[in-house]
């Protein structure tokens, strides 16, 4: 099966349910779509490009111009929103919506996204604190742990990271030296569920050198079981937003869309640490569950089933 906006579905299925085409070619969009079932229960399906606008998308949503059924496509974003060429203008830094006005911060966000940025340590904190409430339902128990310091910053030290562990060694005798996490640092301003997003996976990355796994170990593998936390409570975020909608109401919210959105970009991420190391460590999951993945990188360094590199080849 193929992991798309946090579904399983066999390949055979990953087809628009209008006109029938695969969706699984590289660079080919697809949607998920609501459709109304029995008893009220939407049925998800999805969709290609045309047929998704044709279903959400009839007006601009920033200049409300009604787009013509012939006419180019619009940009389309997985919220099941659409937006004319003339509107197409710097994006938010988020979730790549539009601005639709200039804007000159470095990281310029859209409205909703600014509603609910994170910029005071107090409010990182305290999403902290709910993160480890999250990650003990999961099994993982961080105990009464914090970083010596949250800090919001205005850039981390590589510029495509929004966030960082920094971690320490102590000697203590003969009992070896004892880890310490001095501080995470997170970007300042990051909507909540996008600082949500980057919390658990610089979390897991304390979790993981705190346990005492394997140091250094493997990046793609590293990097790659953070982002299956990250991808997880997005899961577990949407799905709990799905449990809380009223009976009725349109399935997929908003704010669900949002998190659906993030969910994909992290499926189709390219890169090989945070891209093809997710993937690897999300199939590994699904294959032999959290607990024994995480065993299995403890003590191989590896995840389960992928076999040690040959030293200095043949």
């Amino acid at each position: 099966g193929v992991s798309v906006y946090g579904r399983r579905w066999a390949r055979v299925d990953v087809k628009c349910a209008m006109c029938r085409r695969s969706l699984l070619r590289r660079g080919e969009p697809c949607f998920l779509h609501s459709e109304p079932g029995e008893a009220g229960q939407g049925q998800e399906v999805l969709l290609c490009a045309q047929h998704y606008a044709t279903a959400h998308c009839q007006n601009c949503a920033l200049c409300a111009v009604r787009f013509e059924p012939a006419g180019e496509l619009p940009l389309l974003l997985p919220t099941g929103e659409a937006f004319c060429q003339s509107c197409t203008t710097r994006p938010c830094y988020s979730c790549a919506r539009p601005i639709g006005r200039a804007d000159a911060a470095a990281r310029p966000l859209c409205g909703t996204c600014r509603a609910s940025a994170v910029v005071s340590e107090r409010a990182a904190l305290e999403l902290l604190r709910e993160l480890k409430g999250w990650f003990l339902d999961i099994g993982l128990d961080f105990g009464r742990w914090e970083p010596g310091q949250l800090r919001l910053v205005s850039s981390v030290a590589s510029a495509h990271l929004e966030g960082l562990t920094h971690r320490s060694s102590l000697g203590r005798g003969g009992a070896g030296p004892a880890r310490t996490v001095p501080a995470i640092d997170l970007l300042h301003g990051l909507p909540r569920h996008h600082a949500a997003q980057v919390l658990a996976h610089e979390m897991a990355h304390a979790w993981l050198w705190l346990q005492h796994f394997p140091e250094p170990l493997d990046k793609k593998t590293e990097e790659g079981v953070c982002e299956l936390f990250a991808y997880l409570w997005l899961l577990c975020e949407e799905a709990a937003q799905e449990a809380a909608a009223p009976a009725g109401a349109d399935a997929l919210t908003p704010s669900r869309r949002q998190l659906l959105q993030r969910i994909r970009v992290m499926e189709l991420r390219g890169d090989h640490a945070y891209g093809d190391g997710f993937r690897e460590a999300l199939a590994a999951s699904e294959r032999h569950g959290l607990a024994l993945t995480l065993a299995s990188v403890r003590t191989t360094g590896r995840l389960p089933g992928v076999a040690r590199p040959r030293p200095g080849g043949w």
